[in-house]
């Protein structure tokens, strides 16, 4: 877990959290998970570019005591750096890898915790986590695999430009189109399974290789194509 830095009043901030967990989803902003984590999106994120198990991720955050508002720690803070962990390898408390789980790539959301999912009752930091303390955190999923928002959007341009030379060539090729014809059966039919290869190519969220062109990233789609 990450190590406490120091003490703040940042209580003007949080803003009022919804805590009933009588449903599951409690409003298109505020989720509940079934272990209890509570997840409000503040910003959301592109909607398809999800972490997974083993998945390396970068996000800011800033941890308060649910009870008083108190910071108790924060990537935010003067001489601070974003945070790197890797999903399921307990690098950070266990009710965080949750809700990151859960965000996309960009997002913005406060994550309430309950004290079962992070400190328990021994408490952190020092003793400046008391024990069997709630905590929220805001946190902000800057990278996933070494990627940003923005490095996803020129992978998703050409992704779609492989795809749109795809129904180029189903447009001008006889022979392509023949084959094509012959698995999908027509034409808008091939162009859903292009989309949805485009998806799923952009919710796997390759690493980034050196030197490596994002069009190359698409030809094992392409392969199937």
């Amino acid at each position: 877990a990450t190590g406490v830095l120091r003490v703040d009043r940042l209580a003007p901030l949080l803003p009022a959290l919804r805590t009933s967990r009588r449903s599951h989803r409690m409003s298109p902003e505020v989720v509940v998970d079934p272990s209890g984590v509570i997840r409000e999106v503040t910003r959301p994120g592109n909607g398809i570019t999800f972490p997974r198990v083993g998945s390396e991720v970068t996000a800011h955050y800033v941890g308060f005591l649910k009870m008083t508002g108190k910071t108790f720690d924060s990537s935010r803070a003067t001489g601070k750096k974003p945070i790197h962990f890797r999903i399921g390898e307990d690098q950070v408390i266990k009710g965080c890898e949750i809700g990151v789980l859960q965000m996309s790539l960009g997002e913005r959301a406060l994550l309430t915790i309950p004290s079962a999912l992070a400190y328990g009752e021994a408490g952190g930091g020092g003793g400046i986590v008391p024990p069997n303390a709630d905590l929220i955190f805001d946190v902000e999923l800057l990278e996933i695999e070494g990627r940003s928002l923005s490095a996803i959007k020129r992978y998703e341009e050409e992704v779609r430009k492989w795809a749109s030379g795809k129904l180029s060539s189903f447009d001008s090729d006889d022979k392509f189109r023949a084959k094509r014809l012959k698995e999908h059966g027509s034409r808008e039919a091939y162009a859903t399974f292009l989309e949805a290869k485009v998806a799923e190519k952009l919710a796997t969220v390759p690493p980034p290789k050196a030197k490596q062109q994002p069009e190359q990233a698409a030809r094992v789609a392409e392969t199937a194509a």
